[in-house]
């Protein structure tokens, strides 16, 4: 028979010298993630919006969000095929090849903040971008119009016209 334990396990945890070690890393990666998510899922929504052929827009972005759909645990052994030590494909078809040394990516620590950036990015800004592009279809097409009769820029009407108008 097994005994009630209570709250003990969480005495515990909060009891632990790394608690405060894990809220920080954990408010500051999600920080990080939520601000750089933003910053490319706008960044992927002005860019398929400025491909011509729509067909191909709707592919490339089909292509991006085939990540999100994916269960993390099969993400994360598609990213273990990619890192992996012995097997994985950036050691053994660039870096080996290269006459370089093995990087151990899953052993080493400091490797770790940039594959979570480089994973928590693949897998959600493209299906964050939809808000974005549909915010950007729905925009007007005078006021581009107007803005190229007076000779703007692709960059000055993401600027002046885009951004401003999809800010709210």
């Amino acid at each position: 028979k097994l005994e009630w334990v209570g709250f003990d396990n969480f005495w515990l945890f909060f009891n632990d010298p790394v608690f405060l070690n894990a809220i920080r890393n954990t408010v500051l990666y999600n920080l990080f993630f939520m601000v750089t998510g933003t910053v490319i899922s706008l960044i992927i929504a002005l860019v398929i919006n400025e491909i011509t052929n729509r067909k191909l827009a709707k592919f490339y972005h089909s292509c991006m969000l085939l990540p999100y759909f994916l269960s993390w645990v099969v993400f994360s052994y598609v990213v273990f095929a990619f890192l992996g030590l012995e097997n994985g494909f950036i050691n053994n078809s660039i870096i080996v090849p290269l006459g370089l040394k093995e990087i151990s990516f899953y052993w080493e620590p400091k490797y770790w903040p940039f594959i979570l950036f480089l994973v928590n990015t693949i897998k959600g800004a493209a299906y964050g971008s939809i808000l974005y592009l549909s915010a950007i279809v729905s925009l007007e097409p005078e006021y581009f119009e107007l803005a190229r009769i007076y000779g703007a820029s692709k960059w000055q009407q993401i600027t002046k016209i885009t951004l401003p108008l999809i800010s709210n």
